[in-house]
Parts: C-alpha cells; structure tokens; sequence
C-alpha cells in the first residue's frame, strides 16, 4: 500500500492544539490587520481553561499555524 507523501510527513509533524487554531480564527475575524502574540497566547490559555477539550491536536500542523500568525502578530 503506498502512502500518501503529505500524509507520512504529517504524521511526523506536532501539531497544533485545537485551542490555537481557534483562536487564531476568532481574533481574525475581529480584527484581520494584526494582534499581539502575548493576548493570543493570553486568550489560547483562557480557552483550555473554559475548555480542557482544546488541548487536543488539530488538523493543523504547528509549522501550518505559525506560517499563519507570522503574517498576524505583532510583539510588544
């Protein structure tokens, strides 16, 4: 059986908490130009707290999830 090539490297990859991704999505749609890094962590942490289910991985790689913030953050 052979294995897709995306896949395999996934498999391999950490990846995200779904509390990151989440969050990520919630904060671009409220303000889409940028955000500070220490509020996003700030609300990912909040989030596991309400929710100790989000610590679970997502479907989103860390390396796919920081591609995304480095064009959203900003660091004070």
């Amino acid at each position: 059986m052979e294995e897709n090539m995306s896949t395999r490297t996934r498999d391999h990859q950490k990846m995200a908490m779904k509390a990151e991704v989440k969050i990520l999505q919630e904060v671009l749609l409220k303000d889409p130009r940028g955000f500070f890094y220490v509020d996003y962590l700030n609300m990912v942490k909040e989030a596991i707290d309400k929710d100790p289910s989000l610590r679970e991985p997502s479907s989103v790689t860390k390396q796919e999830l920081q591609k995304k913030l480095n064009h959203h953050i900003a660091y004070r």
